[in-house]
């Protein structure tokens, strides 16, 4: 059989190192490939829902005037372009400073053609409008592939007005309908107006005018970007003169970008305060009835006007409070740190890395919302998805690791140790160093007496059924109950060991109890145990516990191991259980292992004792019961017992005599008592000298 080899000392695991970079290169290249694109979206929009309540609210100074419900049944859909004309005309009275017409007019209307000429008219004396034209793409004629086109609108009206924008959002639109970010300027058609720069949208060119600076200063700053929009959040539905007739109640002007219904503005039905918020306004006209088609799906609703959209990224761009994404480069730097995160917790118990996982992912949403709040969108699921994979796998791989491991160990150590220690070990492999290594440890040797005598007048049958019953009640104490390793059984006797493999503190106390406890076993099995066959004498056991630093491990040949315990502290336990004959005492110990387990047992001094091939004398107890557990004779005899120990060493043995007496009144054949009566009628006969207070052991 070959040597085996402790887990802790195999070669580490490549599997983590080398499933975080194959997932490194998977997911870096899912993410540029755009494949999580839509997951990213929809979280995004939770964002925006998750945080309602903490947006900023829209700049009061944009307003939509809104082509609603009442609108259209007033004036019918599509409106004669002279009710578009007489509305730039109330505009203007009310001293708004930009209008920006969200609304196509690139056909002549034909029942009102004197309205074309209105509305041209109405835009030049404004000097503040805005209108649209359409990027069409076409294949003309000798063309195989289609281009852009510049779809003007009605004659003249792009002459009139300050800046011609287009509405184009195909390109950005994203695959589930919804508009997240919208451009700014053509990324392939110059100005229709020959300024020489990009052909802005319509929000640039309203901003233009409203703040009075240049085109260019915008297409400077944005270029060909694709703004992502910071909605706010808006109330949709008008508060007009058209639905208080409804019975609708009214409410204050203020609610940001509120529509207020072209129908109320050129009736006339607006509020003082009303006009008040029109004078140095934005007005956007753009239509909000259902009926309109001009609807995309916000974060908020699956139906919002798209006038909304405009007034939302104005007021970003008003505000230079857009969102702005985090580049490429910076995302992947991200994913790839958070998918070799899991690494650094390979090492720590399963709970603590689950636990420090979630802190980790709990934390990367309280940042990205927090960056979001600050107008900074992150992304989130690429690094969170490379987080959960990378730890998941890692988890996977190292619960399989670890199961072979416990395997091995149970393979290993079972042959040796109770089976609740090889569970412990297999459920923590990092405590199975095999190999030698010194530790304090206590050691345990029990033998049954008069086994010689028994073992003459029994049958090879019957000696094995007697050994098989003792052996298997006393190892049930020893390694089930108390949690200690038997190294050995050497014909009638049991030799074991605690702080070995597993970290036992209290050792001391678990060895006395166990002492205290096989004694019980023994006394029970002698009373109650009935064979098929007489037993010559009945079995007693004598117990030696001593403390130590030993040398544990394995020893052997590569065909044969034993765990088991080596050292001088081994071989003084052993001395113990032999000197129990000296004494008449069951069960002796150490002081350095009484001390230590005193708070669990009850026992007295036996005295001082010098064992064959050791110098220095020892002082040793017996164990008598488990703490408070002293029977009604013994709570007598201690007492007495004690102060005879004391008379005894201060050298007054006639007192001393009549104290063990007293002990021995209590319980007539305490060994113990009767030695140091023997000895106090020595010592009052022939005074002592020398060393006498050791007792020097000739036998083992």
């Amino acid at each position: 059989m070959a040597e085996p080899t402790a887990p802790a000392k195999r070669p580490r695991s490549l599997f983590p190192l080398y499933f975080a970079a194959a997932w490194t290169l998977a997911l870096g290249g899912i993410y540029m490939a755009g494949l999580l694109d839509n997951v990213e979206s929809y979280w995004g929009d939770h964002l925006f829902s998750f945080n309602e309540a903490r947006l900023k609210t829209g700049d009061p100074r944009i307003i939509v005037a809104a082509i609603d419900e009442g609108t259209i049944q007033d004036h019918g859909w599509p409106m004669p372009r002279g009710v578009y004309a007489r509305l730039v005309d109330k505009l203007v009275a009310l001293d708004v400073k930009a209008i920006g017409f969200d609304v196509l007019l690139l056909n002549p209307y034909k029942f009102d053609e004197a309205g074309d000429r209105a509305l041209v008219e109405a835009t030049r004396r404004s000097k503040r409008t805005v209108h649209l034209g359409l990027d069409q793409m076409k294949t003309l004629p000798g063309r195989d592939q289609p281009i852009h086109i510049v779809e003007h609108p009605i004659e003249g009206l792009e002459a009139a007005a300050v800046y011609l924008g287009h509405p184009n959002v195909d390109e950005t639109m994203d695959l589930d309908g919804h508009l997240r970010r919208m451009p700014l300027f053509s990324k392939a058609l110059k100005d229709p107006k020959g300024s020489g720069l990009p052909w802005p949208t319509l929000d640039p060119a309203v901003l233009a005018v409203f703040e009075g600076k240049p085109l260019a200063d915008y297409a400077k700053k944005w270029g060909r970007l694709n703004v992502y929009v910071n909605f706010r959040r808006v109330q949709i539905w008008s508060q007009s003169e058209f639905m208080r007739a409804k019975g609708h109640p009214n409410e204050e002007v203020g609610a940001y970008y509120q529509p207020i219904s072209m129908s109320d503005i050129l009736e006339g039905r607006l509020t003082e305060a009303q006009k008040r918020t029109f004078n140095g306004a934005l007005v956007l006209v753009g239509a909000t009835a259902t009926g309109a088609f001009d609807h995309y799906a916000s974060p908020f609703q699956d139906i919002t006007p798209g006038v909304e959209f405009h007034a939302s990224l104005i007021d970003n761009m008003m505000h230079g409070d857009y969102l702005r994404r985090t580049d490429t480069l910076t995302t992947l730097l991200i994913i790839l740190a958070f998918i070799w995160l899991p690494l650094l917790v390979l090492h720590v118990p399963p709970a603590a890395g689950f636990g420090a996982m979630a802190a980790m992912l709990a934390g990367w949403v309280g940042f990205t919302n927090w960056q979001f709040l600050h107008q900074v969108r992150y992304e989130f699921v690429a690094p969170a998805l490379g987080l959960l994979v990378s730890f998941i796998g890692t988890t996977v791989q190292r619960v399989l690791k670890e199961g072979a491991e416990k395997r091995a160990i149970q393979q290993t150590f079972g042959r040796f140790v109770s089976p609740d220690v090889v569970k412990d070990l297999a459920q923590n492999p990092e405590k199975a160093r095999i190999g030698a290594q010194q530790r304090v440890m206590t050691v345990f040797f029990l033998d049954i007496a008069h086994f010689t005598n028994i073992s003459e007048k029994l049958h090879s049958d019957q000696l094995f059924e007697f050994l098989n019953v003792y052996l298997s009640a006393l190892t049930d104490v020893v390694e089930g109950e108390q949690k200690g390793t038997i190294d050995k059984y050497i014909g009638d006797c049991i030799m074991a060991f605690w702080n070995a493999p597993l970290d036992q503190p209290d050792h001391r106390a678990r060895a006395c109890v166990a002492a205290v406890r096989c004694q019980q076993v023994m006394a029970e099995l002698n009373r109650t145990h009935k064979f098929s066959f007489p037993l010559p004498e009945t079995p007693a056991a004598r117990i030696g516990l001593n403390s130590g630093p030993m040398n544990v491990g394995f020893t052997g040949s590569r065909q044969k191991l034993q765990y088991t315990v080596l050292g001088d502290e081994v071989n003084l336990g052993s001395r113990l259980e032999g000197a129990n004959k000296f004494f008449g005492s069951s069960v002796m110990v150490s002081e350095s292992c009484f001390e230590g387990g005193r708070e669990a047992v009850e026992g007295r001094l036996l005295g001082q004792i010098r064992v064959v091939g050791k110098q220095v004398p020892i002082r040793v107890y017996e164990l008598l019961a488990e703490k408070g557990k002293l029977s009604e004779e013994w709570r007598k005899a201690l007492p007495a017992y004690e102060k005879g120990i004391e008379l005894f060493l201060a050298e007054r043995f006639s007192e001393a005599r009549a104290a063990f007496g007293a002990a021995l009144e209590a319980i007539p054949d305490d060994k113990p008592s009767r030695l140091y009566c023997d000895a106090c009628d020595d010592y009052a006969a022939i005074p002592p000298h020398g060393e006498w207070r050791v007792f020097n052991l000739t036998a083992k």
